[in-house]
């Protein structure tokens, strides 16, 4: 495995590649369609967005010792991508409605959130747990959650107009570790 430093220079580059991505889009690129059945592009962009939020709000929390349920959440372990979809995509929805043309300067502001947050995690406190609705998390593994959520979502906005799209190479060994830990 590669080191900590390593990975949060990883997840930092993709991070920017996708956010050079959306800047690049025309403005009716953001109402296009995404392979997510329910989103358009702005909706994927707002979901990205608030996943940021919540892991740099949820490691952040984890540190200082306080792995309670957030507000609104499922109690850690008893909720899955498929349990909360209809949650996740009406959250986002209501997200991008929010913002508005704020968008991507949301999504670069959270991202940079969490990446200062992974960053700074010491040897010690990449094995705090942290609260996710799958279960209690190690605050380091967080960096390989958020690459899973970048590499399969640039997807999502990509491949319905980009048919060649694959998955990010740089975040698949992400994508491997979290289906062995079953955290997928």
């Amino acid at each position: 495995m590669s080191s900590h430093e390593n990975r949060v220079k990883i997840l930092r580059s993709e991070m920017e590649r996708v956010q050079r991505h959306l800047a690049a889009l025309p403005e009716n690129g953001w109402t296009k369609q995404s392979a997510c059945d329910l989103w358009e592009v702005r909706h994927v962009v707002a979901h990205l967005a608030g996943v940021s939020e919540f892991y740099a709000n949820t490691v952040s929390r984890g540190l200082m010792g306080d792995t309670s349920t957030p507000e609104g959440r499922p109690d850690a372990g008893t909720a899955s991508g498929a349990s909360s979809g209809d949650r996740i995509a009406q959250g986002a929805i209501a997200n991008a409605e929010r913002l508005g043309d704020r968008l991507l300067s949301s999504l670069k502001e959270q991202d940079d959130q969490l990446a200062t947050v992974l960053t700074g995690l010491t040897p010690q406190d990449r094995i705090k747990p942290c609260y996710h609705p799958g279960g209690m998390v190690p605050a380091g593994n967080f960096i390989d959650l958020r690459l899973k959520e970048l590499a399969l979502h640039e997807w999502d906005i990509r491949s319905p107009t980009e048919p060649d799209t694959r998955l990010s190479r740089e975040c698949l060994p992400s994508i491997m570790i979290l289906l062995a830990d079953a955290r997928a």
